[in-house]
C-alpha cells in the first residue's frame, strides 16, 4: 500500500505538492481562518463569544507545534477541526494496519481523503518516526523549534486621548514580544510580553515595570503516565466546554458540522495577549490503563468595576472587566482589584468507542461581585464563591456520534447539551444539537455552542448539513432555533429568533474557487414606542450576502474579489451596507507582498461590515466598518537571512463627507486615519 501510494500522489499532484508548499513558507493562519470558520457572516453578539483572537491563537500554536501523525490520538485529530470522523477512524485503520508513516505523501492512500482535505491539513501535522521512540535531552535542546517575535504599532494621527490632560497616560505605540520553544510532543516553553497604546511602560502603584501585559508557561508532555504538567499561564479544555471550554468558542458558520463538538484536548499552554479567560498556577494530568486524571490550581488578580452601598457602607464589584485596557485613570483603578482563586479537577474514562467523564471546578474571590440593580440582572452571579459540576460523555455508534455534557451551578441552575454527528455517506454529513442552559446557570469558564455571548438564559435547537454534491461543488449551511426564557438586555420580555445560512462553493480547479452564501437572523427586541414612552417588541430581521472568487493566476500572483452586504429590517425600515475588495499577491523567494483596495457604503450601525485583513506574521486585523469610504493597505514580509525576516504593513482609511472620526477619547481630526506595523521574527 505505501509503494503504491508514493506512486500515485506525485502523480496526482505533480504541479502543486502540498506538503512542500506549506512546508516552505508560513501559511496565513487568518486566511485559512477565514475559508472554514465563521467570520464575516457574524453579528457583534456573535464575534465576542467566538473571539477569533483565541481561535488564531489556537491554531497558531497548532502550526507552530503540529501534531506527529505518528503518535496522534483520535481526540487530538478531531481537535483539529480539519477531518471528520470517519476520516479519522480511516486514518486510525490505516496506521493500525500499515505501521508508522514514512512521508506525508501516504495521506494520499487513505480510504475518506482527498486532496482538498489534505492541503487543510498538513500545514498542522508532521510525519516523525523519531517521537515515539526515546529521545535524549541534549536531541530535544539541538532540535526544538525556537523563535523571538517582537512588533510595534505606530498610528500616523494622534487621537484626542493622546493630547488632552485626562487623557491616557502611555504613548500612542502598541509594543508586543513572544518567545516561544517548543518540541513536538515533549514539551512547551514560551513568555509574552505586551503593552497596548495608551497604556504606560512604567507606573510603580500599578506594578507595571517594561510592559503591561506578561505571560509565562512552561508545559511538559507524556512523561510516562504523565500526560501533562503545567507552570505558569494554561487553559482546559474537557467535556463540551460548560465547565472548562479552552481557546475558543466555535460560533455558527459554513463548517460548523465539523466544529459543533468539542474535544479532550486537556491542558493547553497559554500564549495569547488576551488578558482573562485563562488560569495561573499548577496543572497536571495524570493516565493510567482506561482512567485520566486532571488537576490544577489557579491564582489571578483580575479587573473590577467597583460601586458601593452607601446604607451599608460597603463596596463591591459590579461587573470584572475583561478588554484588558489601562489607560485611563479609572482603568488604572480597576487593574488587578480583585483576586480570582480556581481549583479545579477532571476525571474521565475511555474504551474504545465510549467515553465519559466528570469535570468540577471551584471558584473564589476576595470581594463580593455584585451586578446593577436591573431586572435582567436579577438572575446573574452574587457572592463571592461558585462551584460548578458536570457530567460529559461521547458514544460512537458504527456511522453516528452522539455527545453531551450536563453540568449544575451552585445556584441550582442547569445547563445542558446533547448532540448527533451522523455521517450518511462520505459525501454527506448531518449535526443535530439541542440545548438548554437556565437564566441562573453561572459557569465562569465555558464556552459551550450558544447563540448568546455566554451560556445563560437560552434553549434551542441547530441542524447543520456538509454535502459534497460533485467533485467541484460543496454545499454547506445550518438552521438554528433559539429563545430566551427570561428578559434579558434589550428584550424586556422572554423572545425567540431563528438564523439559517446557505453557502455554495465551486471549486472548478486547484487554482480557483467560488462561493456564494446567504445567511439570514431574526430576533425580538426592544424599541420605543413614542406615544407611551415606553418600550415594546418588534421583529427585527438582518441578512449578510456574500460572493467571493479566489484565484491562484501564476505560482507568482494571486487574486481574490470578495462583494459582501447586508440589509436591517426594522418596523417596516429598511437600511443597507456593503463593501467592495479586491486583494492582490505576489509571492517570490524573497519578498511576500499583499495589496488591497476596498470601497464601502453602509447605512447604519447595524449594517456595519467585517473584513477579513492581512497582516503580519501572528497578528489579527479584522475590523468593522460603517459610513462611506475607501480602504487600502500594503503588506510586504521579507527575509532579511535564513533566520530572520521583517515584516511591514502601512493601512490607510478615507471616510467620506465627515470632519472627525471615532469619538470620545478616541477621536481624530480629519476624515484620515492611518497606520503602520512593523515586525521581526528570529529563528533562533
Amino acid at each position: 500500500m505505501k509503494i503504491v501510494s508514493y506512486i500515485l500522489f506525485p502523480l496526482i499532484c505533480t504541479h502543486n505538492i502540498y506538503a512542500q508548499e506549506y512546508k516552505q513558507k508560513e501559511i496565513d493562519i487568518l486566511a485559512f481562518i477565514e475559508k472554514n470558520f465563521p467570520t464575516q457572516e457574524t453579528e457583534a453578539s456573535d464575534r465576542e463569544s467566538i473571539s477569533y483572537e483565541r481561535l488564531y491563537e489556537t491554531f497558531f500554536q497548532l502550526y507552530s507545534n503540529p501534531l506527529n501523525l505518528n503518535t496522534a490520538s483520535e481526540e487530538q485529530l478531531l481537535s483539529l477541526y480539519v477531518l471528520s470522523h470517519p476520516q479519522v477512524q480511516s486514518f486510525l485503520h490505516y496506521r493500525e494496519t500499515n505501521g508508522m508513516l514514512i512521508s506525508i505523501y501516504e495521506l494520499q492512500g487513505i480510504p475518506e481523503f482527498d486532496v482538498e482535505t489534505i492541503s487543510k491539513l498538513i500545514p498542522f501535522v508532521e510525519v516523525n518516526t523519531q517521537e515515539s521512540q526515546k529521545i535524549s535531552s541534549l536531541h530535544i535542546i539541538k532540535n526544538s523549534q525556537n523563535y523571538l517575535l517582537i512588533r510595534g504599532s505606530y498610528p500616523l494621527q494622534l487621537k484626542k486621548g493622546y493630547t488632552i490632560e485626562n487623557g491616557y497616560k502611555g504613548n500612542p505605540y502598541q509594543h508586543h514580544m513572544r518567545f516561544r520553544s517548543t518540541f513536538g510532543n515533549a514539551y512547551s516553553f514560551g513568555f509574552t510580553m505586551e503593552t497596548d497604546a495608551g497604556e504606560s511602560l512604567w507606573n510603580n502603584s500599578q506594578n507595571i515595570y517594561g510592559s503591561d501585559f506578561y505571560s509565562a508557561h512552561l508545559l511538559l508532555k507524556n512523561k510516562g503516565k504523565w500526560k501533562a504538567l503545567a507552570i505558569g499561564d494554561f487553559q482546559i479544555q474537557m467535556g463540551e466546554g460548560l465547565v472548562f471550554g479552552a481557546g475558543f468558542k466555535i460560533g455558527k458558520g459554513a463548517e460548523t458540522v465539523l466544529t459543533l463538538k468539542k474535544y479532550n484536548i486537556g491542558i493547553l499552554p497559554y500564549t495569547s495577549v488576551i488578558e482573562t479567560g485563562f488560569f495561573r498556577g499548577a496543572a497536571a494530568s495524570y493516565s493510567h490503563k482506561n482512567i485520566n486524571i486532571l488537576a490544577f490550581y489557579s491564582f489571578l488578580p483580575q479587573d473590577g468595576s467597583f460601586a458601593s452601598d452607601s446604607l451599608n457602607n460597603e463596596s463591591y464589584v459590579s461587573s470584572i472587566i475583561t478588554s484588558g485596557l489601562h489607560r485611563t485613570t479609572k482603568e488604572l483603578e480597576n487593574r488587578n482589584s480583585i483576586q480570582e482563586q480556581n481549583i479545579g479537577t477532571s476525571i474521565w474514562w475511555k474504551k474504545k468507542n465510549l467515553y465519559a467523564g466528570i469535570n468540577s471546578i471551584y471558584t473564589l474571590y476576595d470581594t463580593e461581585i455584585k451586578k446593577s440593580d436591573k431586572q435582567y440582572n436579577q438572575y446573574e452571579f452574587a457572592g463571592k464563591q461558585n462551584t460548578v459540576s458536570s457530567f460529559f460523555f461521547a458514544l460512537q455508534i458504527k456511522n453516528i456520534q452522539l455527545f453531551g455534557e450536563s453540568a449544575v451551578s451552585q445556584s441550582g441552575g442547569v445547563g445542558a447539551l446533547v448532540g448527533m454527528l451522523i455521517s450518511i455517506h462520505s459525501s454527506f454529513l448531518v449535526s443535530i444539537l439541542s440545548r438548554s442552559y437556565d437564566k441562573n446557570f453561572h459557569s465562569f469558564y465555558s464556552r459551550a455552542f450558544g447563540e448568546n455571548t455566554r451560556n445563560i438564559n437560552e434553549q434551542g435547537i441547530y441542524w447543520g448539513i456538509k454535502w459534497k454534491l460533485h467533485n467541484k461543488w460543496l454545499l454547506t449551511g445550518y438552521y438554528d432555533f433559539f429563545s430566551f426564557p427570561w428578559i434579558r438586555y434589550n428584550a424586556d420580555k422572554p423572545t425567540n429568533g431563528n438564523e439559517y445560512l446557505l453557502r455554495l462553493t465551486y471549486t472548478p480547479h486547484k487554482k480557483t474557487t467560488l462561493f456564494f452564501q446567504a445567511r439570514s437572523k431574526e430576533q425580538i427586541i426592544n424599541y420605543l414606542e413614542e406615544e407611551k414612552k415606553t418600550n415594546a417588541l418588534t421583529s427585527s430581521i438582518k441578512r449578510n450576502f456574500i460572493v467571493d472568487l479566489h484565484h491562484k493566476s501564476t505560482v507568482l500572483l494571486s487574486f481574490k474579489t470578495r462583494i459582501q452586504w447586508s440589509n436591517y429590517d426594522l418596523l417596516g425600515n429598511t437600511t443597507y451596507g456593503y463593501i467592495i475588495a479586491q486583494d492582490v499577491s505576489f509571492h517570490t523567494k524573497k519578498i511576500d507582498i499583499a495589496l488591497r483596495s476596498a470601497f464601502f457604503d453602509v447605512d447604519d450601525f447595524q449594517n456595519r461590515q467585517y473584513i477579513y485583513e492581512k497582516d503580519v506574521l501572528f497578528a489579527f486585523s479584522f475590523p468593522s466598518y460603517t459610513n462611506t469610504g475607501v480602504i487600502m493597505y500594503i503588506l510586504s514580509q521579507i527575509p532579511l537571512s535564513k533566520k530572520i525576516s521583517l515584516s511591514i504593513r502601512y493601512s490607510i482609511m478615507q471616510i467620506l463627507n465627515v470632519q472627525t472620526l471615532f469619538s470620545g477619547l478616541e477621536e481624530i481630526d480629519g476624515d484620515t486615519y492611518s497606520h503602520a506595523r512593523f515586525q521581526i521574527k528570529w529563528n533562533l
